[in-house]
């Protein structure tokens, strides 16, 4: 597996840190986000990462302009099991794009049948998920367990 360099993954932190910037803004961004129970289990960086970044994630639902669902194991497979996709929706008369990352890199799909599609599997996989004080409690469940490791 090529190694990413020190320049690019500093490169992906900056961008994700001018993200979740946008959330507490004077008029900030709505963000609606379903994820899959088995990002709260893979260790990245360690136990007490991955504490630090779930607890981040409960904090940010504090906010009314975000929610955070989990889709739990129980749900079994789902359309979204092998893609990661974000949904930009935009003001009229800008129109709307997907942001699909994957292992060639990152894609911006921009017609119309192809966010339709995405926006249909987001609609699948919101209701697949539990909702939004069900995946709080889960996901203060699973930060717990990794203060005991």
């Amino acid at each position: 597996m090529p190694r990413l360099s020190a320049r690019v993954i500093d490169e992906r932190i900056e961008v994700r840190r001018i993200r979740q910037n946008l959330l507490y803004k004077d008029e900030p961004t709505t963000l609606d986000a379903v994820i899959d129970e088995a990002v709260l289990h893979r260790i990245v960086g360690g136990p007490a990462v991955m504490r630090r970044q779930i607890d981040r994630v409960i904090e940010a639902c504090s906010l009314p302009n975000v929610t955070v669902r989990v889709i739990p194991f129980s749900a079994g497979a789902h359309p979204a099991l092998d893609s990661t996709f974000i949904i930009l929706e935009q003001r009229p008369p800008v129109a709307s794009v997907v942001h699909v990352e994957g292992l060639v890199g990152q894609i911006y799909l921009e017609r119309p049948q192809d966010v339709q599609r995405y926006m249909q599997v987001f609609d699948r996989l919101s209701s697949l998920a539990l909702d939004s004080a069900e995946s709080k409690d889960l996901m203060l469940r699973i930060s717990a367990k990794y203060e005991e490791v």
